[in-house]
């Protein structure tokens, strides 16, 4: 059973899906449950890669981690 098919395609906003999702979560086996966890993990890489995408803070801090961003650097940031 994928998530798809654990939460139904209702077009919910994702958080709310999310926490269907935990409700459904002790009813689920342990492959069902290993799967969900899967595709959870998928779906925050493919947040971030959006985020990075989108937002060059994101982006800064997802290639650079140990950054240490000031006040001009959003600033700037907004500008680009």
């Amino acid at each position: 059973m994928t998530q798809m098919a654990i939460l139904g395609n209702t077009g919910k906003d994702i958080n709310t899906t999310l926490k269907d999702a935990l409700k459904v979560l002790p009813l689920l086996s342990e492959e069902e449950q290993a799967k969900l966890l899967e595709e959870l993990t998928q779906l925050e890489t493919l947040k971030t890669k959006e985020n990075a995408q989108l937002h060059f803070m994101d982006f800064v801090n997802k290639v650079w981690p140990t950054f240490i961003g000031g006040r001009h650097h959003k600033d700037m940031a907004h500008a680009f």
